[in-house]
């Protein structure tokens, strides 16, 4: 799974009132979309460093100003993580389908012995 890293992260309420963490690279341009789009609740911080999402949601949690959206966090922590079990299934699945690929006949008699 390619790891996006994000050096801006926080959260926002988009128009059917939904609030979810966000994330961007350009907090000025981030938030200009998101008031164009009519966002409301639009609350973005610059982190210190480059974070995938995983990494950027535990620096949300830590910070006492996003106390209020723990739950939200948290909810996106477990998304985010049945993702890349999901993905690690996947490619377990794919990885031992061509391992199965390439044994020959030749081979699986060998290890019958």
């Amino acid at each position: 799974m390619s790891e996006k890293l994000f050096t801006v992260a926080g959260v926002a309420t988009d128009t059917k009132s939904n609030t979810r963490v966000r994330y961007a690279n350009n907090l000025e341009i981030r938030t200009k979309v998101f008031l164009t789009a009519k966002y409301t609740n639009v609350h973005l911080v610059e982190l210190n460093d480059s974070y995938d999402k995983f990494e950027a949601c535990q620096v949300l949690l830590a910070m006492s100003e996003f106390a209020e959206y723990r739950d939200i966090i948290e909810q996106e922590i477990e998304r985010i993580k049945r993702i890349d079990d999901e993905f690690s299934v996947k490619m377990y699945k794919k990885q031992r389908k061509l391992a199965l690929a390439n044994i020959t006949a030749e081979q699986v008699l060998d290890l019958i012995k």
